[in-house]
């Protein structure tokens, strides 16, 4: 296929769907007005991508670096598996993870607001597709080339740890195939470990109630101690106005006397009858 065909076939599985098919009939039209009936053949015969395959392939092109990154997470669980390495698998299924959900939130908030732009947004049946293409990329290495591509025409299953949807995919050995009796073995390993810091979570969050418990019943008993001093002093406060009261009212009664009839008069008094 010539450079142009195949920039134009890559372009093409960046459409949705729909603009897919109307875009790949228009290039196998022009090709074959310009005689070349062979290439025009094999455009008519690409497969256009479903929706979870559509975005998959938006990943290979906004985010490259990132699904390059889930991938390389891939290649290092192959190569240990290949070695025959008995380490636990625990850190590089924990990564995958993270680096999965990453992804797919990107995809999630990359639909919302194409949304508001009239375009849709993935489901979430097309991102629970999306994710599980990732971890058969994870596992297969013509999965992640497929992927790596951005052309791919449809998401890939995984059944018992082999991907199923891609040409090749065939198990390795037996019917479940290493890699999955490797990721059951990390999903208990992982499971137990989740066991153990739950229940030291339970241990340290009883521990506090404890503690707060027996801080709450010295902190009650300060305050039943400061409410019975608190009624003391108030009673005092109540004595003390009452004695203020009478205090004032004595100085009051020594300050002005009454004036009573027959008073001798003062020296300033008229003395004239």
């Amino acid at each position: 296929m010539a450079v142009r065909q195949e920039a134009e076939v890559h372009a093409l599985y960046g459409e949705e769907p729909v603009a897919f098919v109307r875009r790949r009939d228009a290039i196998a039209a022009r090709l074959a007005d310009d005689g070349d009936e062979l290439a025009a053949a094999r455009i008519r015969r690409l497969a256009a991508p479903t929706e979870g395959a559509y975005w998959v392939n938006q990943l290979a092109r906004r985010w490259p670096q990132e699904l390059a990154a889930l991938l390389d997470v891939g290649e290092r669980l192959r190569a240990r598996l290949a070695a025959g390495s008995p380490d636990d698998l625990t850190d590089l299924e924990g990564e995958r993870r993270v680096k999965t959900d990453a992804l797919v939130a990107l995809l999630w908030y990359h639909g919302e607001s194409q949304a508001a732009s009239g375009h849709h947004s993935p489901s979430p049946e097309t991102l629970a597709l999306v994710a599980e293409t990732l971890r058969s990329a994870v596992v297969s290495a013509d999965v992640a080339a497929a992927v790596r591509s951005g052309t791919l025409a449809e998401t890939v299953a995984l059944v018992s740890g082999v991907p199923l949807g891609l040409t090749g995919a065939t198990p390795a050995r037996g019917p479940a195939g290493p890699l999955a009796l490797q990721r059951a073995t990390s999903d208990l390993v992982a499971a137990e470990k989740r066991l153990d810091a739950v229940r030291e979570t339970i241990d340290s969050l009883a521990g506090m109630v404890t503690d707060l418990q027996e801080q709450l019943d010295r902190l009650t008993r300060d305050r039943d101690k400061a409410a019975t001093s608190l009624a003391l002093w108030r009673r005092s406060e109540t004595e003390a106005a009452q004695r203020l009261q009478e205090a004032r009212s004595h100085l009051a009664a020594l300050v002005e006397p009454p004036n009573q009839t027959g008073t001798t008069p003062g020296p300033n008094d008229d003395a004239t009858a």
